[in-house]
């Protein structure tokens, strides 16, 4: 349908509007509104072609925006030492079982002390939580080791394995250990850590600890 304006609508009239409050480069634009019927239904499907190419280069400026402007944390796997010293056992709770002589389950809470080849994990204080079924203090043990890094983040890990206790000439003892570790979550930059590897433990009447060499992603 043609176009038609009403009387009062003049181009004289429309052209000192848009001259007080648009550019006058607008004027041609009125021009070709009131002179082409057809030129709605052309400018419709330009500016259909212009708002997809424009949706199309938004998009791709957003994407290299984010790119820019948001950090990037990729996780990176690295392998390391862990150490650790029993410095105050908090807990020990035994119970003897009748079906073998010495027979016993303990589980212990202690405090330990961490030092690593990386970083992140040196000089850090550990919670122990450790359970063992052993006779004569040999058999098996498992448990949760909670790390506490100095930014306040925490890393958990759970291991278990065996041990063999051995008596020697002078009636003292020792305790061999081994086994696997493994990183099962943490908090701030751990958040989702995994991996693991395996260690060894030596203690005495005097004290002991453990060593591990694992392997994390964080």
């Amino acid at each position: 349908m043609p176009l038609s304006f009403p009387t009062f609508y003049t181009l004289s009239g429309v052209k000192s509007f848009v001259s007080r409050h648009y550019e006058i480069s607008c004027i041609s634009e009125i021009k070709t509104i009131v002179t082409k019927p057809s030129y709605f239904k052309e400018r419709r499907q330009a500016m259909k072609t212009s708002s997809a190419i424009n949706c199309f280069f938004f998009a791709l400026l957003s994407i290299i925006i984010v790119a820019l402007i948001l950090p990037v944390h990729a996780a990176e796997k690295k392998k390391f030492t862990l150490q650790t010293k029993v410095i105050a056992n908090i807990s020990r709770t035994t119970v003897y079982l009748e079906d073998k002589p010495k027979h016993e389950l303990t589980q212990t809470v202690s405090l330990r002390t961490l030092t690593s080849s990386n970083p992140d994990f040196n000089n850090l204080d550990v919670r122990n939580y450790g359970q063992s079924d052993s006779v004569a203090g040999t058999g098996s043990h498992r448990g949760y080791s909670f790390y506490y890094h100095k930014n306040g983040d925490k890393a958990f890990t759970k291991w278990k394995g065996t041990h063999k206790t051995t008596l020697k000439e002078d009636k003292s003892w020792e305790t061999n250990a081994g086994g696997n570790i493994e990183f099962v979550d943490g908090t701030g930059m751990f958040d989702k850590i995994k991996g693991g590897g395996t260690y060894t433990c030596y203690f005495t009447a005097k004290g002991g600890g453990c060593e591990a060499e694992v392997e994390a992603e964080y």
